[in-house]
């Protein structure tokens, strides 16, 4: 996502390699990781998901993934996937909306499957 806002080799050094570095050095000289750590697994990813989408649960993170592929005057009036109880339209939908418009709904789309593959009980209902 860095990336698609300026692809360049500078941007790419700049906000991927030289903070990973950073990270990794810190943590070989501390033992501690400096950026926190992510679980994982398939809770490394439901965490992941549940940050980027801005959304407290890590039930079901990957819900946004899906309506993030999809029409925005459909998936506003979808239950929102973190739990509040309102419609995606009235909670989440500017920080999905937002992502759409920078990644675009293929992406998402492509996304979504990708996740699916790594998290089959997401397929399940009770998930």
């Amino acid at each position: 996502m860095k990336l698609s806002l300026s692809p360049s080799l500078l941007t790419f050094l700049e906000e991927l390699v030289i903070p990973y570095l950073a990270g990794y050095s810190y943590f070989a000289k501390q033992g501690t990781p400096l950026f926190g750590e992510l679980a994982h697994g398939s809770d490394g990813i439901r965490e992941y998901l549940a940050e980027l989408f801005h959304s407290k649960s890590t039930k079901t993170p990957e819900e946004f993934l899906r309506l993030a592929s999809l029409r925005k005057r459909c998936v506003n009036k979808e239950p929102c996937p973190c739990g509040s109880g309102r419609r995606l339209g009235r909670c989440h939908n500017r920080v999905v909306n937002a992502l759409r418009t920078r990644l675009s709904r293929s992406w998402f789309r492509d996304e979504y499957l990708r996740v699916l593959k790594q998290l089959p009980m997401a397929l399940s209902p009770s998930g």
